[in-house]
């Protein structure tokens, strides 16, 4: 055991050593704490992980496993990660007995309380909190027993404004106060970094912040009263933020005394009045909001205790282990949720021979679950450059948090609203990060991407754009194609090309089945660049890393249009030829029976030729087709026309009328008793 503590202590380094020190003088080995309340660099950052164990034969296994399994993962991730391991909470648990594989942030937060505001409200542009909804609402229908549940964990917490609650507070006493905000702006985002994240306002820097501003404009007795009166109503304000530093929510931010209960004995009354006129907003689990329609709802989120949804909020990665050990061998389930982008990772699964083996199996579980994250901190044209999360801290080249040259990874992406709620939460299809260069926690990665603009180039607060190193746990990957919009409608028979990276060379690999599937097999490389074609047009491309999932859907424009274009093309060009040889044929058979002087066979000859299709009856012919092939897929639509443009150029250069008028011509010159001359010996 001491030389197993030794080679951890080995593994930090010098800076960090310094940080632990540092941090340990002040009681706390949080790398915040000794840089006041800066964020630690992330590449300094250790992963804050919680471990969530379960047995289905069992309901508490965490105080016998919780120690000696920190001690396991303590050898590869001692200075990488801050882990609390935990029994699974009944929600989690129960749907982690059904099936890890289903195991979802949704899924587990369907329970949380929260507001649903009908979209259609008059003031619904304008209610971002449940403080607006207070505001802004008479009315909140919910059943006796949601209500009886919230009050009481509303009041069990302590409650901070976020930044954007603090905005919102200064912005509207400024519009009382008749301020002009942006004359303030400077000061205003002073305030809130003092504001943020503090239990106890600190009054003397803020005063020292608005100093500036509330100092008299001249002399005057009048400027020196206004000076005053400002200062004054500035003292309201600080007031104001020390009474909402930190209070309980018994009121749930003011919606207590809207709350109705009358008449809502069931979840499903409650349910049924949101399309009734009257109803204004419900308080309803999360699982039930997401499903009200005709309005959408705006779902607004509460702060009350022992929210899911706040567990994410703590931590970067959750790891649920369950344990079936009624049989032998015992069988452990893990899977990794990225918090951040609430993703869940592949299921991992091991199997132990007995109960001295399980620690080592649920570690090896683990480590074989996690994903470790880089934050993505440019974007070119090819190269991205990325930073290793905890990066700084890898002392060990092995270790399952590095990341090598050579590595593929994932990228996902998060854009949040003003309230920190995401918009988009996503990972890229089709996309994934080659490791060119690896130099410490910094990484440069060329983009294999099936579509341009997935990842998006410019920074903001509000985007996260983040990768993850691929886990292929999957046999092979199940690539589904259907038409656009379409999924009940396969691509049948359409080709996969596989893409050399090195020679650039394309190799067939197979066409889909009726279903539109085409399975991706693994190979030495674990990237495959895959190409979709059908009738020699490429339609897709398809960067895919077989295993990383089990099934892959492809939403493909179909190109069954073009190939109809392509198919009437080809036979109006044998068309052409046909006729153009027809017309050379019957043209030397008139001149032949005019030089013998048969001028009624040369007659009927003529009469053939005309009778075949014309320029006019072609090109009348093919503008029509056109039109019944117009598409708004403006791709498609440019080779229909390029195909339709390069026949009618064919056309137009070898069927013309001149031949047939000279013709006519010659039979009505002999017809007059003219004696025939042949072209060639005009030429003469």
């Amino acid at each position: 055991m001491l030389h197993h503590r030794v080679y951890r202590s080995l593994r930090f380094s010098p800076f960090v050593l310094a940080a632990i020190v540092c941090c340990a003088a002040a009681g706390s080995l949080t790398p915040s704490v000794c840089h006041g309340q800066q964020e630690a660099a992330w590449d300094y950052s250790p992963y804050r992980v919680l471990v969530w164990v379960l047995d289905t034969e069992q309901t508490s296994v965490a105080p016998r496993l919780a120690d000696p399994l920190k001690e396991y993962l303590d050898y590869d991730f001692s200075a990488l990660w801050r882990v609390d391991v935990q029994d699974t909470p009944p929600g989690p648990r129960i749907a982690a007995l059904r099936s890890l594989e289903d195991f979802s942030y949704d899924q587990l937060t369907a329970a949380d309380p929260v507001l649903a505001v009908r979209k259609d409200h008059p003031d619904a542009p304008r209610i971002r909190t449940a403080n607006d909804v207070a505001a802004k609402v008479k009315r909140i229908f919910a059943t006796p027993s949601v209500v009886e549940n919230v009050l009481p964990r509303g009041a069990a917490i302590d409650i901070q404004p976020t930044r954007a609650r603090w905005e919102q507070i200064i912005l509207e006493r400024f519009r009382e106060l008749r301020i002009d905000p942006a004359t303030w702006r400077e000061m205003t985002l002073q305030m809130l970094d003092i504001l943020e994240g503090r239990k106890v306002v600190d009054i003397a820097a803020l005063r020292k912040t608005i100093e500036p501003m509330v100092q008299p404009e001249d002399e005057t007795p009048l400027a020196e009263e206004k000076a005053r009166t400002l200062r004054a109503e500035m003292e309201k304000l600080f007031e104001t933020f020390q009474a909402i530093a930190v209070t309980d929510n018994a009121n749930l931010h003011g919606v207590k005394d809207l709350l109705v209960t009358e008449g809502f004995t069931s979840q499903d009354a409650v349910l049924q009045s949101w399309a009734k006129d009257g109803t204004e907003a419900l308080l309803v689990p999360r699982g039930l909001a997401t499903e009200l329609h005709d309005p959408d709802p705006k779902i607004i989120p509460i702060e009350i205790a022992d929210l899911m949804g706040a567990v994410f909020d703590r931590y970067d990665k959750i790891f649920v282990v369950r344990i079936d050990s009624h049989t032998l061998p015992i069988q452990i389930e893990t899977m990794e949720i990225d918090c951040l982008m609430r993703m869940p990772g592949p299921l991992v699964r091991r199997t132990v021979i007995s109960e001295q083996r399980l620690v080592a199996g649920i570690g090896e579980a683990i480590t074989k679950a996690f994903g470790p994250t880089v934050r993505i901190e440019d974007v070119g044209t090819e190269i991205v450059t990325g930073r290793v999360r905890a990066g700084g801290l890898i002392m060990d080249p092995d270790s399952p948090a590095a990341i090598h040259e050579d590595d593929w990874l994932q990228p996902a992406l998060r854009k949040d609203d003003r309230m920190g709620d995401p918009l988009i939460l996503e990972k890229l299809d089709w996309s994934y990060l080659h490791v060119q260069k690896a130099d410490g926690s910094k990484l440069e990665m060329k983009m294999h991407a099936g579509r341009i603009g997935g990842l998006p180039a410019r920074k903001n607060k509000r985007t996260h754009r983040m990768a993850f190193k691929i886990r292929p746990y999957h046999d092979n990957t199940v690539i589904r194609l259907h038409a656009q919009k379409k999924p009940d409608e396969p691509l049948q028979g359409y080709e996969f090309y596989e893409k050399n990276l090195e020679t650039k060379e394309f190799t067939f690999v197979g066409r889909t089945d009726w279903d539109g599937r085409f399975v991706v097999e693994k190979t030495d490389h674990p990237m495959r660049l895959m190409y979709v074609k059908n009738g020699g047009a490429i339609l897709a491309r398809l960067p895919c890393v077989p295993g990383q999932d089990a099934m892959g859907t492809a939403d493909i424009r179909g190109d069954d249009l073009r190939l109809q274009a392509e198919a009437y093309i080809r036979g109006i060009q044998n068309a052409i030829i046909d006729l153009v040889a027809l017309r050379q044929l019957l043209a030397a058979r008139i001149r032949l029976r005019l030089e013998k002087g048969k001028v009624e066979e040369a007659r009927e000859l003529l009469n053939a030729l005309r009778e075949q299709p014309t320029y006019d009856i072609l090109s009348q012919d093919m503008r029509n087709k056109r039109k019944e092939m117009e598409t708004n897929n403006r791709q498609q639509q440019a080779m229909i026309n390029q195909l339709f443009d390069q026949t009618r150029t064919m056309l137009v250069k070898h069927i013309d009328e001149k031949t047939i008028r000279e013709l006519e011509a010659d039979v009505a010159s002999v017809e007059g008793g003219t004696p025939y001359k042949p072209p060639a010996e005009e030429e003469e």
